[in-house]
């Protein structure tokens, strides 16, 4: 009762509100103010009166009264949310998360993220540009470290190696960053050296994860030709929402791990030399939401590679078609750019592509491929020349602009419904079961031919403007209408 009876005689008696002034125009002596007393500053946090502190105040952690003698010392680690003028900042600054600000032009408590983590402080604020002199070191603890970054704010990381670096130690880390708004706006400036890594998780004890959200790494000045801003060791995952990544004219793997999630990202790719932005072949998962690509990347290059991999949609505004493969892969919503810029997929493993329209687009059957399935979308082209050998293909509502040979790998189990070709196809590996669909359109006919060899055969209601050219005495026709 002695606290909430002190403050309100200060909101009273100096008709005053609960502001920094206001605690600081408490004289302790004229309101018999006694050690251990709170007073609760909006923005700020709860203070307690140390009558024999003579600590430097900063009108954030430590404040000095305007007269007489003592400091309140802030006692909860809630973000500031207003200057020492009572100003508002920003709203809900990683709220909960607070310690200490780092600004390179010493306005905050640190100049350099490195020497507050040095510090043992792991809450941070970056309030203005920094240029990071030195990495940290992840020793064999564990570590929750919170970086939160003010629009506009750059944190200039130089040509360090293993920024972050977490690859000998064995320690267990929690790292996340968060930008404010729109990604590109704040974040980390790096100028690699060959082989160098930004998180480097390689020995990180499994559970360990790197989390950026709304906040960028722009490497588009670097002139190595390898390096990455993240790497993993087992069961150490890394998660992104809306981030910004921006890369040199080199060839790189930029994110390898075990364990990706990516929401949204922006891609920028620097020259058309710019490849495999993730390069994750032994993923346990990878998840890619709705990646945007911007610029120049290469096109012979895969940019995101990945072992259990699921794409879910995906803007492409480069120059030409992206190469993505997948083992064990999930395609989900995938469109091209009006103008014919699209995307072409090597499909391994057990992989699926839904509701997708890449009408200049191909897939590609590796030679490993075990089965694959289109579904309810159209491609230019369906390339089995890697030849699979085993497994089982299945297109259900799909459609291809360009000619197609079905078959070519006799081994493989092909299930064809409702598949229209708007050009030429062929059948020519046994086991091709097609029922229903079209070859070319009333205003543009195409024919259907089953060459020789093509054993199990059968086709169904599937119309041609022609009869169709049947090669092989063991295939079946079914009921095959002519467009008039």
């Amino acid at each position: 009762m002695a606290n909430i009876s002190l403050w309100t005689r200060v909101i009273v008696e100096q008709s005053q509100t609960q502001t920094l002034a206001a605690l600081k125009g408490i004289t302790a002596s004229a309101y018999g103010v006694e050690n251990g007393v709170f007073a609760f500053v909006p923005g700020l946090g709860l203070f307690q009166y140390e009558p024999a502190s003579s600590a430097t105040g900063d009108d954030i952690n430590v404040v000095q009264p305007t007269s007489g003698t003592g400091r309140w010392i802030r006692l909860t680690q809630a973000a500031p949310t207003v200057n020492p003028s009572g100003q508002l900042l920003i709203s809900n600054i990683a709220l909960g998360l607070y310690e200490v600000t780092v600004n390179g032009d010493g306005s905050g408590d640190f100049t350099e993220v490195n020497l507050a983590m040095s510090a043992g402080f792991f809450r941070i604020v970056v309030t203005g540009n920094t240029i990071e002199t030195n990495s940290f070191v992840f020793e064999d603890t564990q570590y929750d470290v919170n970086i939160t970054i003010l629009p506009g704010v750059k944190i200039d990381c130089q040509a360090l190696n293993n920024v972050y670096d977490a690859s000998t130690n064995g320690a267990l880390v929690n790292f996340v960053v968060a930008g404010q708004g729109n990604p590109l706006r704040s974040g980390f400036v790096w100028s690699p050296t060959v082989e160098s890594t930004f998180f480097n998780f390689t020995a990180a004890q499994p559970g360990s994860r790197v989390e950026l959200n709304y906040s960028y790494i722009d490497t588009s000045a670097a002139v190595a030709s390898d390096y990455h801003a993240f790497v993993g060791g087992t069961e150490v995952s890394f998660f992104c929402e809306k981030p910004a990544i921006a890369l040199s004219n080199a060839t790189t793997s930029f994110i390898e791990g075990y364990n990706i999630f990516i929401d949204t990202p922006l891609l920028l790719g620097g020259g058309t030399n710019c490849a495999s932005i993730v390069n994750c072949p032994n993923a346990n998962i990878c998840i890619i939401k709705f990646p945007i690509f911007i610029n120049q990347f290469s096109s012979t290059t895969p940019v995101l590679s990945a072992s259990n991999f699921t794409l879910e949609g995906a803007y492409n505004s480069s120059a030409g078609n992206l190469l993505i493969n997948g083992i064990n892969m999930t395609v989900i919503g995938v469109k091209e750019l009006i103008g014919g810029i699209s995307f072409d997929f090597n499909a391994d493993g057990y992989s699926t592509f839904d509701n997708c329209y890449l009408p200049n687009g191909t897939v590609f059957l590796s030679s490993t491929s075990t089965y694959t399935s289109l579904n309810s979308s159209v491609f230019a082209d369906l390339d089995e020349s890697a030849n699979p050998t085993t497994g089982e293909f299945n297109a259900c509502n799909v459609s291809f602009t360009q000619s197609q040979d079905f078959g070519t790998a006799e081994k493989v189990t092909w299930n064809l419904t409702n598949v229209n070709v708007f050009a030429d196809a062929q059948i020519s590996g046994r086991d091709v079961t097609w029922n229903g669909g079209a070859i070319g359109s009333s205003t543009a006919p195409h024919n259907l031919t089953i060459n020789a060899g093509a054993l199990n055969a059968l086709v169904t209601n599937v119309r041609t403007d022609a009869a169709i050219t049947n090669n092989e005495p063991s295939a079946i026709l079914g009921f095959n209408p002519f467009f008039s």
